[in-house]
C-alpha cells in the first residue's frame, strides 16, 4: 500500500474516506466541520485524550486483520499527541490532501465522492501542500484510510442505519421501521405537520436542478422531519401510514456530468424532492416504489442510496444507483432487514413481481457496462453489479444488527455477503427496535453522536391510519434522548419543534437550502437544541451521567407505551362520531408528551450547568 498526503481533522484525527472529503465546508460561513466527529475546526478546544479515545474507538469497531496490524502504530500516535501541544502537532500538517493507493489503483481526483447527507459529484482540484511526515502522522493516515475508505474494508462504519421489521416478525402485528439519521457538521432539525394541499390545474414541480415534472391534483398530508441544507436527510410519515427515510450507499456509476451527457440525468435529476414526492402521492409502500421508479425513469437520480418505504402491510427497500437504474425488494413478513450504508439487495428475480420491482433495463445495462456476465453462470446480484468495489463484502454494521436481532454471534468472514434479511430470535417490539438503534456495541456501533433524529414508525393495519400509525421519535442521539409518539392524525406540532417559518415558504427549495449562518446557531427555545445540548453535556462524562439520563427517559418511555392502549381506545370512540375531534384529542396528547419531554431535558441538563 502506498500513501500520499491528505488533510485531516484537528479534533479527532480522521481523514475522511476515499469517497468523502474529511471536512464539510459550510458555504454560508466558510466554517469547517469534520465529517467524522462533527467538530468545528477549532484546535484550541481539542485535547489529545479525545483524539486517543476516538481513534481507539475506531480500532475497536473493526476486527479485520488490516486494522489489527495498525495497533502498534496507534500507540506511537498517542505518544506523540501526549508529548506535543496540540497546536504544534497540527502546525504545518493541514494544507495537503492524502490519497490511498491500494494494489496500484488510484481513486481519481475527478471521481464521485459521497458525503453524509447525499452523493456529491464534480471535478476535484488538486491541492498542494507540504509533504507530511512523522510516525504519528502516518498512523493517523493508516487508521482513517483503513476504517473509512469506501473501496477499502469496510465502507464507512456509520452514517444512518435502518431496522425494518415485517408484520409477522413484530410483537403487535405492525410493520416496524426504525431509522437513525446521522449527519456531519453543525446541524439542526425541524419537525412539523403539513396538511393536504389542493394543486392548481397544469401545475408542475420544479426539481433542484431545474427539471420539471407534472404535479398531481392533490398532495397528501404528512409529518415531516427536516434537516435543513442537506439534500438526502429528511424523513416522512403520511396520512395513509406510508413512511420514508433513506441511507447513503456507494455505487460504481459514472459521474453526474457523464450521465447528463448521455441522457441518464435531466438537469441533475430528482434529488432532494424524491422522498417528498413519494409521500405526497402514495397510499401504499408498493405505490411509493412505483412513484419513485416512474420519476427516476423520467429524469434520473443523482446519488447512490437506498430508500426504505413502509406501510402497515409491508416494507420495501428501494436501491438506486446514479442515473436511471434501480431495484426494490420486499421485506419478508416474518423477517427483519438491517440496512447499513451499503447495498444489501443481492439476487433479483424480476419474474417475481410480488417481491421485486426494478428499472426495465436493470440487468441489460449492467451486462452492457461489463458489471455482470451471464456466461459466467453466476446469478445477477445487485450489490455486486452496481455497488462500488469492496475488498470485503461483509458490512460490520449489518453484521452487528443481525447479531442483535437473531441473538446469534455471526462470524467475521470478510468475503461473505450477509443475507438481505433474517428471522428474529423473538417477535420484536418498539423497545427492541430502539435498542438496536441505541447500540454502541462491536463490531460497528449503530448509534453515533452525529444522530440528529432516531425514529421508530409503528404501522398497524387493524386501526385507521390516523390512530394506527405512529411516528415515535427522538431529538438528537437516541442513547441520550427519549421516544415520544406522534400519531399520523395529529394536526399540529408545538412551535418549539420547528423554526417559525410560514408553511408555504418552508416547503420551498429556497427555504430548505437557505444560505444563512444564523439558522445554525444554537437556540434553546427550540426543542432540538435542548436535546442536542443535553446529549453533549452527557458526553462530557458519559460513564456517570448517561445512567442518570437513561433512568429518567426509560421511565418516561415505559409510561408512554403503557398509556398507549387507553389513549387509542378513547381516540377510536371519538373517531366513530367525529374524526376531527379524534384528531384534536391525539394532537393534544402528543403535544403534551413532547413538551413534558422537553421540560425534563432542560431539568436534566440543569444539574450539570456548572460544568
Amino acid at each position: 500500500m502506498r500513501i500520499v498526503a491528505e488533510e485531516r481533522c484537528r479534533w479527532c484525527g480522521d481523514r475522511g474516506s476515499l469517497w468523502a472529503k474529511p471536512y464539510n465546508i459550510r458555504p454560508h460561513t466558510g466554517e469547517r466541520n469534520c465529517r467524522d466527529c462533527g467538530s468545528v475546526d477549532s484546535c484550541e478546544k481539542a485535547e489529545p485524550r479525545e483524539i486517543e479515545r476516538r481513534i481507539t474507538e475506531h480500532l475497536r469497531l473493526s476486527e479485520y486483520d488490516e486494522v489489527a496490524q495498525m495497533k502498534a502504530v496507534h500507540s506511537a500516535l498517542v505518544t506523540e499527541l501526549k508529548e506535543k501541544p496540540l497546536r504544534d502537532f497540527w502546525r504545518g500538517r493541514q494544507p495537503a490532501r492524502k490519497r490511498i493507493e491500494n494494489g496500484g489503483e488510484r481513486m481519481e481526483k475527478g471521481g464521485e465522492r459521497m458525503g453524509k447527507g447525499g452523493e456529491r459529484t464534480g471535478k476535484g482540484k488538486e491541492r498542494k501542500g507540504e509533504r507530511m511526515t512523522g510516525k504519528g502522522f502516518s498512523a493517523g493516515i493508516l487508521i482513517a484510510g483503513m476504517l473509512a475508505g469506501a473501496s477499502l474494508a469496510p465502507a464507512r462504519l456509520w452514517a444512518c442505519y435502518a431496522v425494518v421489521v415485517g408484520k409477522d416478525a413484530s410483537a403487535d402485528g405492525s410493520v416496524l421501521f426504525g431509522h437513525n439519521e446521522q449527519d456531519w457538521g453543525k446541524r439542526y432539525l425541524n419537525f412539523r405537520k403539513v396538511p393536504r394541499i389542493a394543486r392548481r390545474k397544469g401545475e408542475t414541480v420544479t426539481l433542484s436542478g431545474g427539471a420539471e415534472i407534472a404535479q398531481v391534483k392533490e398532495t397528501y398530508a404528512y409529518l415531516w422531519s427536516e434537516v435543513p441544507g442537506l439534500p438526502y436527510s429528511d424523513s416522512y410519515l403520511n396520512e395513509w401510514g406510508v413512511a420514508v427515510a433513506s441511507d447513503g450507499c456507494a455505487d460504481r456509476e459514472d459521474s453526474a456530468e457523464q450521465l447528463e451527457a448521455r441522457g441518464d440525468l435531466t438537469k441533475g435529476g430528482v434529488s432532494y424532492l424524491l422522498r417528498r414526492l413519494v409521500i405526497e402521492r402514495a397510499r401504499t409502500a408498493r405505490e411509493g416504489v412505483e412513484v419513485a421508479g416512474e420519476i427516476i425513469g423520467e429524469v434520473g437520480y443523482p446519488a447512490a442510496r437506498t430508500l426504505v418505504i413502509a406501510d402497515p402491510n409491508e416494507a420495501w427497500l428501494l436501491a438506486m444507483a446514479k442515473g436511471k437504474r434501480w431495484v426494490a425488494q420486499r421485506v419478508a413478513d416474518d423477517e427483519v432487514a438491517l440496512l447499513p450504508n451499503s447495498y444489501t439487495i443481492g439476487e433479483v428475480d424480476l419474474k417475481d413481481t410480488d417481491n421485486f420491482l426494478a428499472a426495465p433495463d436493470l440487468i441489460e445495462y449492467a451486462v452492457r457496462r461489463g458489471w455482470h456476465n451471464p456466461a459466467s453462470g453466476k446469478p445477477f446480484r445487485f450489490w455486486e453489479a452496481y455497488g462500488a468495489p469492496r475488498e470485503q463484502c461483509m458490512d460490520p454494521r449489518q453484521r452487528r444488527g443481525q447479531t442483535l436481532v437473531t441473538g446469534k454471534e455471526i462470524a467475521g468472514e470478510p468475503d461473505r455477503q450477509l443475507p438481505f434479511s433474517v428471522k428474529p430470535a423473538r417477535k420484536m417490539s418498539i423497545q427492541d427496535v430502539m435498542g438496536v438503534l441505541r447500540d454502541h456495541g462491536v463490531p460497528g456501533g449503530l448509534c453515533a453522536p452525529e444522530t440528529v433524529e432516531a425514529a421508530v414508525f409503528q404501522l398497524r393495519r387493524n386501526l385507521p391510519p390516523d390512530v394506527g400509525c405512529v411516528y415515535w421519535r427522538t431529538s438528537a442521539a437516541p442513547c441520550a434522548s427519549v421516544l415520544t409518539p406522534w400519531y399520523a392524525g395529529v394536526t399540529e406540532v408545538p412551535a418549539e419543534y420547528h423554526k417559525p417559518i410560514p408553511l408555504e415558504r418552508h416547503l420551498t427549495l429556497e427555504s430548505h437550502f437557505l444560505d444563512d449562518p444564523a439558522l445554525y446557531e444554537p437556540d434553546e427555545k427550540l426543542a432540538w437544541w435542548v436535546f442536542r445540548n443535553l446529549q453533549e453535556t452527557v458526553g462530557r462524562d458519559r460513564e456517570s451521567r448517561l445512567p442518570i439520563v437513561r433512568a429518567a427517559w426509560d421511565k418516561m418511555e415505559r409510561e408512554l407505551l403503557k398509556a398507549q392502549p387507553e389513549i387509542e381506545k378513547k381516540a377510536l370512540e371519538i373517531f366513530q362520531k367525529d374524526e376531527a375531534a379524534a384528531r384534536a384529542h391525539l394532537t393534544k396528547y402528543c403535544q403534551e408528551a413532547a413538551r413534558e419531554a422537553l421540560q425534563m431535558a432542560r431539568s436534566l441538563k440543569k444539574q450539570w450547568e456548572s460544568d
